[in-house]
């Protein structure tokens, strides 16, 4: 496991930190904040079952406050604040805060009650960033989750990092997903992370996909590992494919399962390559199918071959096979 709650090196860690807040406060970082890109290989497949959740969870963003309508609704927007209700005070806060590589749109969907314009830049937020840095988390990361910058980092965030080290998570999954650290790690936590392994997931697994952790083990974990058994999934194919374990099976595996049995596919040829039952079958698989059947490749053949229906069709790889 790679436990245990040792500090990940970075530059310039090594300097006392006073000394790296007075460099770090001298000039604007250059820094901005990318979005986190999934790991999966074929994450951009999404079911529309997955899309439909996401855009739900989008629906539900927290509603803007005064403070946060006034911090701008576009990412590196100075322009947006000029005519606000902002003390000068916190103008000063906001303005280092984007040179920092905070937008202002994290801001306005994560801090709506404008604490980080509150509280002391060089006394506050500048030593949370750089003992985040200290942990490993990244600068995208931090500042993709600017909530971090005002939690209570000796009370909160560094306990909740060990806890995570504890349980298998390394600091390279925690920068990926650095919400983590602002949820709570309790014995239902750690129960949930031993039984996992006792299904096979290794801690490697639960670093790429720690969202299980807080996953319903009883309600929603393990009723979706007994349903892919009985579709003939092995122990092993389920713990090395855990994204299954994170769809819906009624909505997402049971219908794919069908549609790709409906196209000539055997259980076993869709048992031996999972991943295609988390992908969207209609905007996805199908129209590659038929793609597939245009070049003259036999239902049969693609069937027998289902890695086929997973890559892009535009892949040089595949156009090349194909003549």
């Amino acid at each position: 496991l790679a436990g245990g709650g040792r500090r990940a090196a970075v530059g310039g860690a090594a300097m006392p930190l006073a000394a790296r807040m007075a460099a770090a406060s001298e000039g604007a970082r250059s820094v901005r904040p990318t979005r986190l890109l999934p790991r999966a290989p074929g994450a951009a497949m999404r079911s529309s079952a997955s899309r439909r959740a996401s855009a739900a969870g989008s629906a539900r963003r927290r509603p803007r406050s005064a403070t946060a309508a006034c911090a701008g609704t576009t990412s590196e927007d100075h322009s947006a604040t000029e005519a606000s209700s902002l003390t000068p005070e916190q103008q000063k806060r906001l303005d280092k805060l984007l040179d920092l590589g905070v937008s202002a749109r994290k801001l306005e969907q994560q801090d709506t009650q404008g604490r980080l314009l509150k509280q002391s830049f060089e006394h506050a937020t500048m030593p949370t960033f750089l003992k985040l840095q200290e942990l490993g988390i990244s600068d995208n990361a931090i500042c993709s989750y600017p909530d971090l910058l005002w939690s209570d980092f000796e009370n909160n965030t560094l306990p909740m990092f060990r806890k995570l080290r504890k349980l298998g998570i390394s600091a390279k999954a925690i920068s990926a997903y650095p919400e983590l650290l602002l949820y709570n790690v309790d014995e239902s936590t750690v129960e949930t992370c031993e039984r996992l392994y006792t299904l096979g997931l290794s801690a490697r697994t639960l670093c790429a996909f720690p969202e299980l952790l807080w996953r319903s083990y009883e309600d929603d974990i393990l009723p979706s590992y007994e349903k892919l058994q009985d579709l003939g999934l092995t122990s092993k194919a389920i713990s090395s494919h855990p994204r299954l374990l994170m769809h819906s099976f009624e909505d997402v595996i049971l219908p794919s399962f069908e549609a790709l049995s409906s196209l000539g596919m055997t259980p076993q040829a869709i048992c031996s390559f999972p991943l295609l039952l988390g992908a969207d079958f209609d905007e996805n698989i199908l129209p590659t199918f038929h793609k597939l059947r245009g070049l003259g490749l036999s239902a049969r053949a693609i069937c027998s071959n289902p890695p086929l229906l997973w890559y892009s069709f535009e892949d040089s790889t595949l156009r090349g096979a194909c003549g």
